[in-house]
């Protein structure tokens, strides 16, 4: 991806917010330049710090720049997901399954008997370049991002920071956030650390670090950094997350720049399966072909599976589905048939590379907060 020049970020419109911008982006970039000497100094003079701490950012697309499938400036994702009942960690489908469709490089769940979605914004036009955000209703959802420990210092593991800039749509939310530690078979077992944090007003951007993680000490290899809305008291009203970031070795005395961290634009893809399928053809027993895709953590890990109208895939096949994998086959069941046969129906899958669920409500310290 080409990055963004300067002149292309300027703000349009008042000369003014032109100067104040790049005032800020000469101010961010010497500090950077100054703590990065001053790392090299420390290292060049045998001092502890660890050169390859504090400044890279361990999370991909921590920017959200990298977006769902979806229109842009606000344009709602590929699938309109109904909101049946979550209750089915094991099915194909995205009716049944706790998983959600997110950015790429991140993952989304929701609690057994739950809902919810995520959706792509674009509100901030200065210090952020997307936003991701929780659907406008009261249901709690998580997002989160698989890691491994990386390569630095013990010391540099059990001074680790998380990074957050979130935004309220206007309720009054709380937005707990850390990290996880997960088991071979990517599942939480348990909490590292974490925080909550408070909407700050409406559309007001605000940063909050939650510092001095311990990885080290864990013994473990593979973590998440997950954050989760608790509850909005404004029913109506959507949250947003602008921005993420784990850094080993301390919390940087400078604002990250998220925007351009890795993105792995190739971590999800939609496959369409099958294309013009009859109405009367979705019924209990259906059978059709797995996608050839890596699924190192078995297929429900990697694919969400959705019935969608024939070119219209925000409509969905008038019926919630549940399917389950036999060999390299999905079956489908609990089928109620279409009112309107003349409709015909394309059958997607949405895979992520990496996994699509760790579990996080069945965690065993798990606490509704």
């Amino acid at each position: 991806m080409t990055e963004k020049t300067l002149s292309q970020r300027l703000p349009v419109g008042d000369p003014r917010n032109k100067v104040e911008f790049l005032a800020d982006e000469f101010e961010a970039t010497a500090a950077e330049l100054l703590r990065r000497l001053t790392l090299l100094e420390g290292a060049s003079s045998g001092s502890d710090v660890d050169p390859h701490a504090f400044s890279n950012n361990l999370l991909r697309n921590a920017g959200f720049v990298g977006a769902i499938d979806a229109a842009v400036n606000g344009g709602s994702d590929r699938w309109n997901q109904p909101y049946g009942t979550k209750d089915n960690n094991d099915s194909l489908s995205i009716t049944g399954q706790v998983a959600l469709q997110t950015s790429p490089n991140w993952g989304g769940e929701v609690p057994i008997g739950g809902s919810g979605t995520f959706r792509y914004d674009h509100w901030s036009f200065n210090t952020t370049e997307g936003a991701l955000r929780y659907n406008a209703f009261n249901y709690k959802q998580v997002l989160f991002q698989v890691f491994r420990v990386p390569a630095v210092s013990r010391d540099a593991l059990q001074t680790t920071s998380c990074y957050l800039r979130l935004m309220s749509g206007g309720g009054t939310e709380r937005t707990r956030f850390g990290i996880v530690k997960l088991d071979e078979n990517f599942k939480a077992t348990g909490y590292v650390a974490s925080k909550i944090a408070h909407g700050q007003g409406t559309h007001q951007e605000f940063d909050v670090w939650l510092n001095d993680i311990d990885l080290a000490s864990t013994g473990c290899t593979h973590f998440a950094f997950f954050v989760e809305r608790l509850d909005v008291k404004t029913y109506n009203m959507s949250s947003y997350i602008l921005g993420a970031g784990v850094y080993c070795g301390g919390e940087p005395d400078f604002i990250p720049e998220i925007a351009n961290t890795h993105i792995d634009f190739d971590d999800q893809q939609f496959i369409k399966i099958a294309t013009g399928v009859n109405a009367a053809d979705i019924k209990d027993n259906a059978s059709f072909p797995l996608p050839a895709m890596l699924y190192p953590n078995g297929a429900s890990k990697h694919l969400l599976v959705h019935v969608v109208e024939q070119g219209i895939p925000r409509n969905n096949f008038p019926s919630l589905i549940t399917m389950t994998q036999q060999g390299d086959q999905f079956v489908l069941s609990g089928v109620s048939p279409a009112a309107d046969t003349s409709i015909k129906y394309d059958i997607e899958a949405y895979y992520t590379k990496s996994v699509n669920k760790i579990h996080y409500y069945d965690m065993p310290d798990y606490v509704a907060a």
